[in-house]
This record gives structure tokens, C-alpha cells and sequence, in this order.
């Protein structure tokens, strides 16, 4: 009798242990993408036919209750700071791809606000590396055209 009894409390514990282990990794999984990819980044990005052209700006990302951000940016031969309105953002691949699209409504190219895609991989805690490309009411001669994005993590 008592052989059985330490088995089945060698057994509870055992699995009490394990259950403790698993939702560690879980938080710590999920704190690794949002510890990474929140705060606010230094962006470039530019088309591809046009690599001189460098918009520059700021990213600003949190999770406050679910997954939020702002982009401002500064287009290329420009002053003016541009606020673009983010959407769709997601995590992908255990937090280590951010996609998402952004909107310039500053302006609009043939009754619409351009709309760009993007997706973003972080190649540490500290930079990201992208693509995207011109989804809607492009500028003429930026269809289809690839967006090349970079990022580093300000201080």
C-alpha cells in the first residue's frame, strides 16, 4: 500500500513539474517577440528601382493589450514628417516576423491613400531586415516593385 501511494505522489509531482516547465516556456516564448520587437526602431526603406530614394523615419511598436504601432516617416528630398496609419500588424514564426501594411494618408494617388505591405524578420534584438511591396493606388512606376526595409532599435 504504501508503494502505491508514493507512486501515484511521485507521479502527481512529476507531472505538477512538467506542467510548471511548459508554461514557463510559454511565457518565456512570448515575452521574447514582444520584449524584442517593442520599442521604437530607426526605419529605412526604398523601392527597388529607385535605391537612391531613401525614406527614413521611425517605427514605434507595443503591446499594450494586443499588438499596436505607428510609423512616421520622412520622404526622400522631403522635410516634412509623414504619419502613417498602421494595420493588419501580426507576429509570425515564434515572434520572429512582423507583417503588416501602411498607409500614407497624407495624400492620395487617384481618389485612394497609397497602401504598402511590408514584412519584417528580425536578424537579433536589434536590427530587422524586410521586404514589401505597393498593394494600392501606387505611385506610377511602383507596382509590383520590391520595398526593401531596414531597422535598428533605438536606445
Amino acid at each position: 500500500m504504501k508503494v502505491k501511494s508514493f507512486r501515484i505522489l511521485f507521479l502527481v509531482l512529476l507531472f505538477l513539474l512538467l506542467g510548471f516547465l511548459g508554461y514557463q516556456r510559454l511565457l518565456k516564448n512570448k515575452s521574447f517577440f514582444e520584449k524584442d520587437w517593442e520599442g521604437e526602431w530607426q526605419i529605412t526603406y526604398f523601392y527597388e528601382n529607385e535605391p537612391e530614394l531613401l525614406y527614413t523615419g521611425t517605427l514605434f511598436l507595443s503591446f499594450t493589450d494586443s499588438l499596436e504601432g505607428r510609423l512616421e516617416v520622412v520622404a526622400p528630398m522631403s522635410e516634412r514628417t509623414e504619419h502613417l496609419s498602421l494595420s493588419s500588424l501580426e507576429i509570425w514564426e515564434e515572434g520572429k516576423k512582423l507583417t503588416g501594411a501602411a498607409i500614407h494618408t497624407g495624400y492620395k494617388i487617384n481618389e485612394g491613400y497609397l497602401q504598402e505591405q511590408f514584412e519584417l524578420r528580425l536578424e537579433g534584438a536589434e536590427t530587422f531586415t524586410g521586404s514589401g511591396s505597393c498593394v494600392a493606388f501606387c505611385a506610377e512606376g511602383t507596382e509590383e516593385i520590391r520595398i526593401n526595409w531596414t531597422g535598428t532599435k533605438s536606445n
